[in-house]
């Protein structure tokens, strides 16, 4: 449940995420990237995943993840959300909070999970619908992979989806999984046929905010309009957690970049 009013709403104690990376990745121009790895703050995080039997769910403060004070109990809204990816067109970019993460599989894995851990307390009202499916490159592919992920949807029918990744993706690529269904509850297999090297993680994310950034100003300058700051018509109030691992998408990252965002969250 959000604020009935404005007035509660601006009432409400806030909290602050400052963000800021500085990225260099190369290749793969048309995949999507993270600076989840980059210098900068939080600090880098390892691509590669540390559990393929099971995955992980990530949370706020693990390496590469923006440190969350804790709510207290109380449920937290973004209510505010001013960026700056800086990239070099005008794009879009999106911040997500990572749920799950099973990896690092190499080039012709097979492996069937099991003993998933769950992120059921970080879906908001059990709605499993819009959670998104992501493969991230952790180390850059030889040839072209085709990665095929069974998974359970939100009313946990079995779905399988393969996707055809860009070739030779580079490290800190994604691409964002054909998805069969309108959400996902569980992974149980991932496969990969096609690629003679490389390494990969499989991500379960809900989507937290779009950003929109700006038009190239000159050969050296760019700006981006990110959201509308403060309006929380522009944010919709997303939840959040105080466990939420928030990770940054960005749709054309390429050369050295700059990336910052100053977020708020309204404490309920």
């Amino acid at each position: 449940m959000t604020f009935a009013t404005k007035a509660a709403l601006d009432a409400a104690r806030k909290l602050r995420v400052i963000y800021q990376k500085v990225v260099s990745i190369t290749g793969s121009y048309q995949a999507r990237a993270t600076p989840f790895a980059a210098a900068g703050f939080p600090a880098p995080g390892t691509l590669a995943g540390a559990n393929t039997a099971n995955g992980v769910v990530p949370v706020s403060g693990d390496t590469g993840f923006p440190v969350l004070p804790s709510f207290g109990g109380m449920e937290g809204y973004v209510s505010f959300l001013e960026a700056q990816p800086a990239l070099n067109s005008l794009r879009s970019s999106w911040l997500y909070d990572m749920l799950f993460k099973a990896g690092a599989y190499s080039f012709g894995a097979d492996v069937t999970l099991a003993s998933q851990p769950s992120f059921a307390g970080r879906v908001p009202g059990a709605d499993y619908k819009g959670l998104e499916i992501w493969i991230e490159a952790s180390t850059t592919f030889v040839g072209t992979a085709v990665v095929t992920i069974d998974y359970e949807d939100e009313n946990s029918n079995a779905q399988s989806v393969s996707t055809t990744l860009l070739a030779a993706m580079d490290t800190g690529r994604l691409q964002r999984a054909n998805m069969a269904s309108a959400g996902v509850s569980k992974i149980t297999r991932v496969r990969e046929a096609g690629a003679t090297g490389g390494a990969f993680n499989v991500l379960v994310m809900r989507r937290i905010a779009n950003i929109l950034t700006g038009t190239q100003l000159s050969s050296s300058a760019s700006v981006g309009f990110g959201l509308a700051p403060n309006s929380f018509l522009a944010t919709g109030l997303p939840r959040v957690y105080d466990t939420s691992a928030l990770y940054f998408v960005g749709d054309s990252l390429s050369g050295s970049r700059t990336i910052s965002f100053n977020l708020e969250i309204a404490l309920k």
